[in-house]
């Protein structure tokens, strides 16, 4: 699940995967090494969903093991 997160939020469309996926997403981000690696892989697609220019902070990713979402 965590590799094809970013082709579900195509599906879903920008509302969907704002409300349904980005707590999903940022699960994804508190488990193990190999499901954070399988999303981050994709990151880039999944934030592509996202066409406001900031509609998504993403604090943290990488160094914190808590990492922080905030939508708009």
């Amino acid at each position: 699940m965590a590799s094809s997160i970013h082709e579900l939020a195509v599906i879903l469309g920008e509302d969907l995967a704002t409300e349904d996926l980005v707590p999903v997403f940022s699960g994804f981000m508190k488990d193990l090494d190999e499901v954070r690696i399988g999303a981050l892989k994709h990151l880039a697609d999944f934030l592509k969903v996202f066409f406001r220019p900031c509609g998504m902070l993403l604090c943290n990713c990488v160094t914190s093991p808590f990492p922080v979402f905030v939508c708009y």
